[in-house]
């Protein structure tokens, strides 16, 4: 998951977008990951949560980052 993120972020920040007005705009993206494995107690619920609180964390970092919760 962390590799793709990475790929996805990395090609997006280095890629200008066209605007309806003809300008061209850069932008960037954040992204949180959790995960869970075969003998947790997260449900779906408590997942997107956790990865939520990831993603914050990436954007109170400083953006344009893949951030994975602990």
């Amino acid at each position: 998951a962390v590799k793709c993120a990475e790929r996805i972020r990395k090609a997006i920040s280095q890629t200008l977008f066209e605007a309806g007005n003809g300008n061209k705009l850069a932008i960037t993206v954040s992204a949180g990951i959790a995960c869970a494995n075969d003998h947790s107690t997260y449900n779906m619920r408590n997942l997107y949560r956790t990865a939520d609180q990831a993603l914050y964390q990436a954007k109170e970092q400083g953006r344009n980052q893949v951030v994975i919760a602990k």
